[in-house]
């Protein structure tokens, strides 16, 4: 079972890359059950700058199975019209439990070592709102 997320991003390394603004990752199960609904707070990090790498844990708010997510299940969005755009995106299941011991597992979600899904922004003429991102068994790695 998926306890919490790992999720490594790296805002791209061009003019107006990094926001202020927040994003969200939500992931729908197949059977329409919403397992994470979280807004990343701002960190110690330098969080979504541009060039920059951030790492993030994320709640689970009802442990779920690899085999209960489809092509649609994971959804990424941002908040604002403060346009983002990503170069990298790396997302893993972690099988955490209550006591705090690390993980006996971490299941890769999504593997982006290049992104393609384009600009988020709110404003439609310089990005999209969100976009459905892609379970590594439907992507090919190279």
């Amino acid at each position: 079972m998926i306890r919490r997320l790992l999720m490594l991003v790296t805002t791209a390394d061009v003019d107006d890359a990094g926001t202020d603004d927040d994003i969200a990752l939500q992931i729908t199960t197949i059977d329409g059950r919403l397992v994470v609904d979280h807004v990343f707070p701002d960190t110690s990090q330098a969080d979504l700058e541009r060039a920059q790498a951030n790492l993030y844990y994320v709640p689970v708010s009802t442990p779920f199975n690899r085999t209960e997510l489809n092509a649609d299940s994971i959804r990424l969005s941002i908040k604002g019209n403060d346009a983002w755009l990503p170069s990298r995106l790396f997302l893993f299941g972690l099988s955490e439990d209550e006591t705090g011991q690390p993980p006996e597992f971490a299941v890769p979600l999504v593997h982006l070592s290049a992104w393609p899904l384009g600009t988020l922004s709110t404003d439609r003429e310089e990005g999209q709102g969100s976009v459905t991102l892609p379970l590594l068994d439907n992507i090919v790695l190279l």
